[in-house]
């Protein structure tokens, strides 16, 4: 729509709408003589107020419907968005959790593992100290042994218990002279030689 000035009226402007369409024939009359004749364009009389407003009205219904339109696409993808990223925010949480329980699974299966290992090192130290305190009990069985039949193969003063070299008789020994002369009062009683 495009707006021409045209003779201005008292209460009226014209707008005139260019078409395509054939020139109208106008004939000249004698009110019009002052006027230039007018174009082909077909003329539309009609308020500017209410070309204002109806621009306004149907630019308001097309923003409108603009913001419905990004609205909708912005809620849409910010649904999709929001959706994925709290299903990403669960996917990953799970997996969080997935990972700590092996974690504790490998934690637990690592300290049975070192409880196992230690009891079988215990097993072994006790075994390995039985071994040792049962061997070295024999060998000192043994030297108690050897020694009894040592001492058992001696004879031994009666009166200071060193090894004896002095027979007397059956069950009665001395170290020396002195040793025997200071226990005759004891032994002549039973001394079997007397």
């Amino acid at each position: 729509v495009q707006q021409k000035d045209v003779i201005p009226a008292t209460t009226t402007s014209t707008i005139t709408l260019v078409t395509n369409a054939p020139p109208l024939a106008v004939a000249a009359t004698p009110s019009n003589t002052l006027n230039p004749p007018i174009s082909t364009d077909l003329p539309i009389a009609t308020a500017s107020a209410d070309v204002a407003a109806d621009i306004a009205k149907y630019t308001s219904k097309m923003m409108d419907a603009i913001k419905g339109t990004m609205t909708e696409i912005y809620n849409d993808l910010s649904k999709n968005t929001t959706g994925s990223t709290i299903a990403e925010i669960r996917r990953l949480r799970i997996e969080i959790e997935k990972l700590q329980w092996l974690h504790q699974q490998e934690l637990a299966e690592m300290k049975h593992n070192l409880e196992l290992t230690m009891a079988e090192m215990r097993q072994s130290l006790e075994q390995e100290r039985d071994r040792l305190t049962a061997e070295v009990k024999k060998q000192m069985e043994l030297e108690k042994q050897q020694a009894v039949d040592e001492t058992k193969k001696k004879q031994w003063c009666a009166n200071c218990k060193k090894e004896a070299i002095f027979y007397c008789c059956w069950n009665t020994s001395y170290c020396d002279y002195p040793c025997q002369q200071a226990h005759w009062p004891e032994h002549m009683k039973s001394c079997t030689q007397s």
